[in-house]
């Protein structure tokens, strides 16, 4: 009876050792507080979007002017490097200077590729959470985030993983139906001081933005 009993428990605490546990509230709430400072953000980013067709993967950087307010340079492939594009949330286009840079969309869904970084940042700043954890995510123990998201009149799913350290960003995946379309892996990611209004927070998985972040080292 004692063995099986000692058996039971280790089946147990193996079983528990899988699972995903919640991450702690004060370290989510802090990550919503940095991303919801106000804070203008700059990064880099390697995407990859799954066009149906083909497979889009390029390297982007991105330079926000003022909240909802960005420009995005492609910085790979060598084809289409330098390119510039300007995102504003009131109008959810892109404006490209000089050149029109035609990517196409992903399956059943509006979406271009360029799009992802600003989607991203909206999520982060008013998205509605829709839940957390934690997991290792590119050996990387990591604070994970999921929230609902609007895009124009699509309904999205953002989940971004946060290094537990320094709380940035380590990758990031878009979601519609269920099925992951765009995946960013973002590097060198900065945050200013809280010197803009931040955007509302989402009070329903209906229409939303994105959340912010302190200042990172």
């Amino acid at each position: 009876m004692k063995v099986a009993a000692c058996l039971l428990t280790v089946a147990l605490l193996t079983a528990c050792a899988g699972c995903s546990m919640g991450a702690q509230p004060d370290r989510v709430q802090e990550i919503e507080d940095i991303f919801q400072s106000g804070g203008l953000i700059a990064l880099r980013a390697d995407i990859t979007a799954d066009l149906g067709d083909r497979v889009f993967v390029a390297g982007l950087s991105l330079s926000e002017t003022d909240i909802g307010s960005c420009e995005i340079t492609v910085e790979s492939p060598a084809e289409i490097s330098g390119i510039k594009a300007r995102f504003q949330t009131d109008s959810s286009q892109l404006v490209f200077d000089d050149v029109a840079l035609e990517l196409g969309t992903m399956p059943n869904t509006a979406i271009s590729p360029i799009n992802a970084l600003p989607i991203m940042l909206s999520a982060w700043r008013s998205g509605y959470l829709i839940e957390h954890g934690s997991e290792t995510v590119e050996n990387i123990r990591c604070i994970e985030m999921l929230w609902s998201v609007s895009a124009g009149a699509e309904q999205l799913e953002v989940r971004t993983w946060f290094d537990e350290t320094n709380l940035k960003p380590v990758k990031t995946e878009i979601s519609t139906g269920g099925l992951v379309i765009i995946t960013c892996l973002t590097r060198d990611v900065s945050i200013g001081s809280g010197t803009t209004s931040p955007a509302p927070a989402e009070t329903a998985p209906s229409a939303a933005q994105g959340n912010e972040m302190p200042p990172t080292q």
